[in-house]
């Protein structure tokens, strides 16, 4: 094969196999990757010398290779090649002559990152806030007087204490923190025979203690108990003197729950869980449980 025809094929492939793998993860910051370079097999050779200047013309790769091909990094920048077979008897078959190629250099976008559901803060404040509603049933002899309710609001707002001052560096107290809870609840009295109805609408104002798993999966178990003070109002109506009569009555209460709080985009979330409540009226006690949804947002 004449010097020409090695020339042509090697520009060619300079060419076509496009020695431009020459990666920068930013400006300033690169990382060389491997190119190889491959020709056409030529018969009865013993192996090729390659030979690679830079623009200078010095010499920064010179290297034998048994096959038509051949594997080196260099940085971005012009080059000279020149590639020689020698056949079997240690002679020179062909030459190629000098070529000019050039590697460049190519920007790898960043990798975005990949949206998660994982608990986030939308301020960084660290405090949560949600509102929701429920369903509360009286228990024990309360059943006797109240129906059902499904005239109920709920209102959290809670601060995670591994977000307070020298508190971040210990990861205990990432799944530990207080909350403000307050609710409204609506009983219908029922009619009971020879006794007077009576509604009521309770208004608990306190504080909770709650504990988290704070797992890394949007999924999170949440304990908590507290307490605080229940405002009550009864109503009822005297069929007897046709005058309907207001009673309120501040009491305390006690409050221990269960609940799961699903993580469904960065700083929002659900939450599904049970509460048991306790109000010591003077005289006789109320408790209910009642089941609630809410939808809160970090900050």
């Amino acid at each position: 094969m004449t010097r020409q025809t090695i020339t042509r094929i090697c520009i060619s492939l300079l060419l076509i196999i496009s020695i431009t793998t020459y990666a920068w993860a930013d400006e300033h910051a690169a990382e060389l990757k491997s190119t190889q370079l491959t020709w056409e097999e030529l018969e009865g050779i013993l192996r090729y010398d390659v030979t690679i200047k830079d623009a200078t013309g010095a010499v920064v790769l010179k290297k034998s290779v048994e096959t038509s091909k051949i594997e080196f990094s260099l940085p971005p920048g012009s080059y000279q090649i020149n590639i020689i077979s020698i056949n079997i008897f240690g002679k020179k078959h062909s030459d190629s002559g000098w070529d000019t190629f050039t590697i460049k250099f190519k920007k790898v976008k960043k990798r975005e990152k990949v949206k998660s559901t994982n608990a986030q803060s939308l301020l960084g404040i660290g405090l949560k806030i949600s509102i929701g509603c429920y369903y509360m049933m009286p228990m024990e002899n309360w059943k006797n007087y109240y129906h059902d309710s499904y005239t109920c609001a709920l209102f959290r707002m809670s601060l995670n204490f591994g977000n307070l001052g020298v508190l971040k560096k210990y990861s205990f107290f990432k799944h530990i923190g207080l909350e403000l809870d307050s609710s409204y609840t609506g009983f219908t009295g029922k009619k009971r025979y020879g006794k007077m109805p009576f509604d009521s609408h309770i208004i608990p104002v306190g504080g909770n203690m709650f504990f988290t798993t704070g797992s890394s999966v949007p999924i999170n178990l949440i304990i908590r108990f507290g307490g605080g003070a229940a405002f009550t109002l009864f109503e009822y109506y005297n069929t007897f003197t046709n005058q309907e009569y207001n009673l309120w009555s501040t009491d305390p209460y006690f409050l221990g729950g269960l609940s799961i709080e699903i993580t469904y985009y960065k700083y929002l979330y659900f939450e599904l869980g049970a509460d048991f409540i306790y109000i010591d009226y003077i005289g006789k006690h109320f408790s209910g449980l009642r089941y609630f949804f809410m939808a809160g947002i970090r900050l």
